[in-house]
């Protein structure tokens, strides 16, 4: 089959589990690919009634004639642009319109691409070995700078970036490197004390950084105050976990694995010893989880895994209600060879039996300037987050209608959750363009 047909497969051949409270969800999957074989590619499943209907590969299908990613090791979304590198054959990085993956650039000589972040709302950074530095791209010309360091202190890849408080925070080690993209160069370096660092998340309500490493041999958690000079609290051990990885926030919680466990730290009521909430039902050792196939939806709580099912046949998926921990839906990926990339996104469906706000419109949709919300609530709050979980705009409303100036958006597609006084949380996609 020609690869620029657009593949759009029922998926009936695996098992379907759905929890009582079933739930829509959009599950990305980005496939690395074998070693030598350009079959990298990212997969898009979304569920309707008791069908999971699967796109993909879809750059290729995007891109009349193009071929995958050998080793599509990370990919990145930064509002309406992704970025996508490959760390073999040619090491290159391709930046494509989202959500269509239809081309726009490609870099090479970046040296061997290895992590990616968002450093801004038009710019990416790419960490990259072979020679060690990291890079700038901006999105609005499709240029590349690399980050000035006077100090020589990117010394290794950073297999942890995150863009926080306007500055890209770039783990190297045991060190934090902090780098200002408005200047575009490393401007101090934190060091945690955490051992070899396993982890980075943002807390954006608190306006702090969690750093994940080892006090002692024991897993643990430090809190660094990025609004107040990078202070950090002292370290906080993870009683009884030994080897915690895949760090993740949502909801003033943060969620790592140990094994195929799933813990759960309560930032607002601490709760140690963390023990574990669920254990995947996922098999295999080192393919399960493999590179960064462990994700957190940042509005829901609900998590899913990933295995790359020993790179030979299609990698399986498990997703799991973050609060009742009931599995929502597993099953297998036709045709995606070795997943190491999740992103997830769920919402009740509209037959739940759930308090929800029983009339509420949204127009127009898509926007430019001004969405008007419509409420049959007299007060009511709009949360309006980024596709990476990114709070944006925080409103409140003490009538029915509300507008909501979104001009100094970037293009994309963002998450409106509106909450009334008697707790009635609906979410709405909104896409300025």
């Amino acid at each position: 089959m020609k690869k620029s047909l657009f593949l759009l497969i029922a998926i009936f051949s695996f098992q379907l589990t759905y929890s009582q409270t079933q739930k829509k969800f959009e599950l990305y999957v980005i496939a690395e690919g074998n070693f030598g074989t350009p079959n990298g590619d990212v997969f898009k499943l979304t569920n309707s009634s008791e069908t999971v209907i699967q796109e993909g590969p879809m750059y290729q299908n995007a891109n009349s004639g193009a071929t995958g990613f050998d080793v599509l090791q990370d990919f990145q979304i930064v509002g309406n642009k992704a970025v996508l590198l490959s760390k073999s054959s040619g090491f290159r990085v391709v930046v494509a319109n989202y959500p269509s993956l239809t081309h726009i650039q490609t870099f090479t000589g970046l040296g061997a691409p290895q992590t990616l972040s968002k450093g801004g709302e038009n710019k990416a950074y790419l960490s990259s070995s072979n020679p060690n530095k990291i890079f700038q791209i901006n999105l609005e010309n499709n240029t590349t700078t690399a980050v000035s360091d006077p100090e020589n202190m990117i010394t290794a890849v950073s297999n942890y970036m995150t863009f926080a408080n306007g500055y890209v925070y770039a783990s190297i080690s045991s060190k934090i490197v902090k780098i200002d993209p408005s200047t575009n160069s490393v401007v101090a370096t934190i060091l945690p004390n955490l051992g070899v660092i396993s982890g980075l998340e943002f807390d954006e309500s608190s306006n702090t950084l969690w750093v994940l490493g080892k006090v002692s041999g024991t897993s643990a958690l430090k809190k660094i105050n990025i609004a107040n000079n990078d202070l950090m609290d002292e370290a906080i051990t993870l009683t009884g976990v030994t080897n915690a990885l895949y760090l993740r926030y949502a909801n003033h919680k943060l969620y790592f694995l140990s094994g195929k466990n799933v813990h759960i730290y309560n930032i607002n009521t601490p709760n140690i010893p963390t023990s574990s909430s669920y254990t995947s039902m996922l098999t295999g050792s080192w393919d399960f989880a493999y590179g960064k196939a462990f994700y957190v939806d940042p509005f829901s709580g609900d998590f899913v895994f990933g295995s790359a099912s020993a790179f030979t046949s299609g990698s399986k998926y498990e997703i799991v209600d973050g609060t009742t921990f009931e599995m929502i839906a597993t099953g297998t990926v036709a045709n995606c060879m070795g997943v190491n990339e999740l992103m997830l996104k769920t919402e009740e469906n509209l037959g739940v039996e759930t308090p929800q706000i029983s009339k509420i419109n949204v127009y127009p949709n898509p926007v430019s300037d001004i969405v008007t919300f419509n409420v049959n609530e007299s007060q009511y709050t709009i949360s309006l987050y980024n596709q990476l979980g990114n709070l944006v705009k925080l409103a409140e409303s003490k009538s029915e209608e509300y507008k909501l100036e979104l001009s100094d958006l970037p293009n994309g597609i963002y998450f409106a959750q509106i909450k009334t006084q008697n707790k009635h949380l609906v979410t709405k996609k909104i896409i300025i363009k």
